[in-house]
């Protein structure tokens, strides 16, 4: 998977405003202080499938309070969703993307393929993108860069 903009060339991670399923308004910029994952995926998508262990595993090895995971769901049925995120026991904040390409968070970080994540650290600031935070060492991915951050 490309990017179709150079993330890494923006001082900051971009901004954006979310309402989660359970109707919580979100802007990114709230977790300004703690390390975010953000986890692009949809229900129909196998390979995201596979990574729900590996985030609930990531959940487990971090607090709330360290590091917050939001699921982006590339989906138009919030009901599907809720029932999803039941279904695997997801202890994470979740959101639909906006079905308008121009005005979706996959678009502001280039994202055309899922699953796709990207780590925020505690300053905004990208420090890594999908291919190495996949997987079942996830966490340990994540744990070396904020061991690199202490």
């Amino acid at each position: 998977m490309k990017n179709k903009i150079n993330l890494y060339s923006l001082d900051y991670a971009p901004d954006f405003k979310f309402t989660d399923i359970e109707g919580k308004s979100y802007q990114l910029s709230d977790f300004r202080g703690k390390w975010v994952l953000l986890d692009f995926w949809a229900t129909w998508c196998a390979p995201c499938e596979m990574e729900i262990v590996n985030i609930k595993k990531t959940r487990e090895m971090f607090s709330k309070e360290e590091l917050v995971i939001i699921g982006i769901a590339w989906e138009k049925d919030i009901e599907k969703v809720k029932q999803h995120t039941k279904k695997h026991k997801e202890n994470w904040i979740t959101t639909l993307d906006s079905q308008d390409e121009q005005n979706s968070i996959r678009s502001k970080y280039g994202v055309s393929g899922i699953p796709s994540f990207f780590l925020i650290d505690k300053e905004s600031k990208l420090v890594n993108t999908v291919s190495s935070l996949r997987g079942e060492n996830m966490y340990l991915e994540i744990q070396k860069h904020i061991n690199k951050s202490k």
